[in-house]
């Protein structure tokens, strides 16, 4: 199965504390660069199952580009970077326990790319059995690649990123094979609430009645 995966590439910087850390000074930590972003992350377990892989992005002239290209690379994923100014940066704070803190990310790459663009790099999606699509780009774009598929009938799959971001599938949750989520990012696409195991199945059956095939919500 042959499937495109459009979103994200980015450097993942993760930082765990080393005890309990302290305000407006330096502090120790075990810190961890891998690669990363939500695209990239769906494109390698995909390369897992067995799929045919194409991932589309954007990256800068920059060493970080290269860490992420020689990355796709030794996954056989091939890739379709579009040159932007700089490389999408992640960066994760952890507590002393593990759990997230908080994240930060720089997409800028990602998020400024056009529909023409991104259209102009893969020249047709009926090639493709399916696509993934994250919310990393605008709502407008993601809107126009959801119609694009539509129109063609290529099975596509949303990925919200972020409670942030999850609002920009909006336009294309209607017609989408799948789209997955978990209760936060549920709860601001359908403005229910999502905390108990009725209220995530009221919010999936709300995703359903505005358009998407299989609605997938972790708690």
């Amino acid at each position: 199965m042959r499937i495109a995966v459009v979103g994200g590439c980015n450097v993942d910087f993760i930082c765990r504390p080393k005890g309990i850390s302290q305000e407006a000074t330096s502090n120790g930590a075990d810190i961890q660069i891998t690669p990363g972003g939500v695209g990239r992350n769906i494109a390698e377990n995909l390369k897992n199952l067995g799929c045919q892989v194409t991932m589309i992005t954007a990256a800068g002239n920059d060493i970080m580009a290269q860490y992420i290209t020689n990355d796709l690379k030794e996954w056989q994923i091939e890739s379709r970077i579009i040159p932007k100014e700089k490389t999408g940066i992640y960066f994760a704070l952890l507590d002393e326990a593990g759990r997230m803190d908080r994240g930060f990310c720089d997409a800028e790459g990602v998020e400024s790319l056009t529909f023409e663009v991104i259209m102009d790099k893969v020249g047709d999606f009926s090639a493709f059995d399916g696509v993934v699509v994250d919310a990393n780009f605008s709502q407008t774009v993601i809107g126009e690649l959801a119609e694009h598929l539509r129109q063609r009938g290529v099975p596509y799959a949303l990925e919200p990123v972020s409670n942030y971001k999850a609002p920009r599938l909006q336009r294309a949750i209607k017609g989408c094979t799948l789209i997955k989520r978990n209760r936060y990012e549920a709860a601001v696409l359908t403005g229910l609430p999502c905390t108990t195991l009725e209220e995530v199945k009221v919010c999936a059956e709300r995703l359903g009645q505005l358009g998407a095939h299989n609605v997938l919500i972790s708690m």
